[in-house]
């Protein structure tokens, strides 16, 4: 019930909260963050990571090595004198000997290394690497499509395939994709999943953010015996919500900051212009879902994390027992990863309509493919339910725990608060 006293405990907090260097601080910072962090990941991806490295490449069979030659004369590392590499024919039986003597090199450097691609190879396509680094996924792959190219090309001559043939034979294939709509179909784009994956990423950091100090106060308040003013004036359940409806509006404040740039990206299109590949299109439904969502989570994660806090009188003690309870924010969010590879899998479905999950996972559904009406209905119908209960739940902790000091409660005291009217 919102009556005078809750909304003055309102707007105190909404003050504190609002005002607050942290919050500008990091409502401010938080995009430069993201934005780097995605700029040093495009970078590191683009960075071949290839060291100056010494290769040994050996074979029992000398026309499949002078392939591998040519092949390898054409790769930048190669031409650029990243990769100084050795060729060398080795009989199967002094193969031992020749490693032996090559032992010292490999040992040098982590980054050397020794292949033997034997005549088998054309059959079964085995080929042996040698190394004390063999997680350098660079250089095994960089080879491997050089080996497999030659192999290929070796084996299907000897079967009189044209040389022609055998070069579209080893050209990948290149799959464009076309989203199907009810007015026809346009070029795919990865536009979509980025943003329904930055959604799910930026939910994650601000319910982290607004509701992990959120108990770090309430103990304050408990331990300078703040609260113990303030309830003059208001009652547990009006002091608890005040301080929710607070914290919740501070969230969506610092999340339309954030939000604001694609706000007008996607009202105003012509201000960027994208590639095909990079184009978003999102509706206004998928925002409205996305602030619902938001405020039902905080609403949960806070009425829950400030009924277990006022149990404590240190912080130190809350962080310790309430660990378990933290699990609820970060578990729930490594459900994303099962939309990953196929957004409209059956496993993705459920998580996306399970209390908790489907904070994260239907955004990303939501972005990425056509979500039929009643599911992110039933996504929010069961969130709602799981606040109610939170509410209840953390009310009446909060207001039997919030001015006992002392020893802290045990799960059967709490369990016997839950079931009191």
């Amino acid at each position: 019930m919102i009556n005078r006293g809750l909304f003055t405990v309102y707007k105190m907090h909404i003050k504190q909260q609002l005002l607050s260097k942290a919050f500008v601080v990091a409502t401010l910072l938080m995009p430069v963050v993201m934005f780097g962090i995605i700029f040093i990941q495009a970078a590191l991806m683009n960075i071949s990571g290839a060291e100056k490295s010494q290769i040994y490449i050996t074979s029992d069979d000398q026309s499949l090595l002078d392939s591998i030659e040519a092949q390898l004369q054409t790769r930048a590392e190669v031409s650029k004198g990243i990769y100084r590499i050795e060729y060398q024919y080795v009989s199967n039986p002094a193969f031992e000997v020749f490693l032996g003597s090559k032992r010292p090199e490999i040992l040098a450097n982590s980054n050397n290394g020794l292949f033997f691609i034997p005549g088998q190879a054309l059959d079964d396509k085995a080929v042996s690497f040698y190394s004390t680094n063999l997680g350098n996924q660079i250089l095994r792959q960089s080879m491997s499509e050089v080996f497999n190219r030659v192999l290929n090309r070796t084996h299907f001559s000897s079967l009189g395939v044209p040389a022609a043939d055998l070069e579209f034979a080893v050209e990948n294939i290149n799959i464009k994709g076309f989203n199907v709509t009810e007015h026809g179909q346009e070029q795919g784009s990865v536009g979509n999943t980025a943003v329904g994956f930055g959604m799910a990423f930026l939910l994650m950091f601000s319910i982290v953010g607004i509701v992990m100090p959120f108990s770090a106060a309430i103990i304050e308040e408990k331990t300078n015996r703040a609260v113990e003013v303030l309830l003059t004036s208001v009652n547990p359940a009006q002091l608890l919500a005040g301080k929710i409806m607070a914290r919740v509006t501070t969230g969506v404040a610092q999340m339309l900051v954030w939000l604001l740039p694609l706000f007008v990206f996607v009202l105003f299109p012509a201000l960027m212009v994208l590639p095909p590949q990079f184009q978003i299109d999102l509706g206004p439904g998928i925002f409205l879902f996305f602030f619902a969502n938001y405020v039902l989570g905080l609403c949960m994660l806070l009425a829950i994390w400030g009924g277990f806090a006022a149990m404590f009188d240190s912080t130190q003690d809350a962080n310790q027992a309430m660990w378990p309870i933290s699990m609820l924010m970060f578990v729930p969010f490594y459900a994303v990863f099962a939309v990953i590879r196929n957004p409209a899998n059956s496993v993705a479905e459920i998580l996306s309509m399970t209390p908790l999950t489907s904070l994260y996972v239907m955004p990303v559904r939501l972005a990425t493919l056509a979500v039929p009406l009643w599911q992110p209905l039933v996504a929010l119908a069961a969130n709602g339910m799981l606040v109610w209960l939170a509410i209840k739940a953390g009310g009446k902790i909060y207001r039997i725990s919030i001015l006992a000091t002392g020893q802290q409660p045990s799960l059967r005291q709490v369990f016997l608060w839950l079931r009191q009217p």
